[in-house]
């Protein structure tokens, strides 16, 4: 597990973790950011938000998204299949 930012927990930090999963794994499923938002009672831009954290701390892409479209990329679909794994 990744170092805790020295004002948060390491609980917390954990829990935020899994969120990210968990949000991955709904705009995977749902293909929209909109779409996750609703099934997981977020806000669009908190869901964009959580996937932008999770693509910075692995430092890869998982979404390629423009103002219309939104694709899982190679990357997002491996990753996808460890989440759903971790998360089950």
């Amino acid at each position: 597990m990744r170092d805790a930012p020295a004002n948060l927990p390491v609980r917390q930090t954990a829990i935020d973790d899994l969120t990210q999963l968990r949000v991955f794994v709904a705009v995977h499923e749902t293909t929209s950011f909109s779409s996750a938002a609703r099934r997981l009672s977020m806000t669009p831009s908190t869901v964009s938000r959580h996937i932008g954290d999770l693509e910075a701390k692995l430092g890869a892409l998982l979404v390629s998204r423009t103002t219309r479209h939104l694709v899982i990329t190679d990357a997002g679909r491996r990753f996808y299949r460890h989440c759903v794994n971790i998360l089950d």
